[in-house]
Order: structure tokens, then C-alpha cells, then sequence
């Protein structure tokens, strides 16, 4: 096994949330890597669940709506 180069090391994974820091950090990050190859990797998640994540109280009957709502959302 030899040593690793620069030239030998794969993709820089970059991570982006669609914020504007994000897109200056992709700016920069492009200049900083020149012509180097780059994946930009982004997540997303549905509005239902983040509802889900972030219900009220089930024992409420707004909670037990909300909760009912993003079931469907998700389904």
C-alpha cells in the first residue's frame, strides 16, 4: 500500500440544508476545491413528518387532530 496523494482521494461531500449560509458555504467550498470533483448532498423531510416529530399532547384534542393530519400526510 503507498501513501494517499491528493490526487488520489475520491469526491468532497459537501452538505447542504438550503440555507443561505449553506449556499455561501458551497460558494466557498467551490473555490477553495477549484476543479475538484464534489457531491452535494441534501435531506429533506416531509412536512407530516416533522408534524409527527413535533406533535402536541395526545391528550388534547388539537394533539389528537394534529397527530390524525400528518398520519394522513405521511400515509
Amino acid at each position: 500500500m503507498g501513501s494517499t496523494t491528493e490526487t488520489d482521494r475520491g469526491p468532497v461531500l459537501l452538505c447542504y440544508d438550503g440555507s443561505d449560509t449553506a449556499k455561501r458555504a458551497l460558494e466557498r467550498a467551490g473555490h477553495l476545491l477549484g476543479g475538484d470533483e464534489a457531491v452535494v448532498l441534501t435531506v429533506w423531510e416531509s412536512l407530516g413528518s416533522a408534524i409527527l416529530r413535533n406533535l402536541p399532547s395526545g391528550e388534547t384534542e388539537f394533539g389528537r387532530e394534529a397527530k390524525g393530519i400528518a398520519e394522513d400526510v405521511v400515509d
